[in-house]
């Protein structure tokens, strides 16, 4: 399933210029069911958030539900 980041951004590039000012992001899974925090581990996101058009994908790892870093 995908991820999406919270705060949205508007890219990927603001994702990883926010992480390395040391702003908190987090992220959630989304499923038909609902959505899930991600806790530890890597998450495959995807953005902007519905219902705008995907525009930009990537993966981020988290430890105790926060995103340390961006690939």
């Amino acid at each position: 399933m995908s991820a999406y980041l919270y705060p949205e951004l508007a890219s990927k590039a603001e994702y990883k210029r926010a992480l390395a000012r040391g702003d908190r992001i987090t992220a959630e899974e989304n499923t038909p069911w609902g959505s899930y925090p991600f806790e530890d581990g890597t998450a495959i996101f995807e953005g902007p958030h519905y219902p705008k058009p995907h525009k930009y994908y990537g993966t981020a790892t988290l430890i105790g539900g926060v995103v340390v870093a961006i690939k």
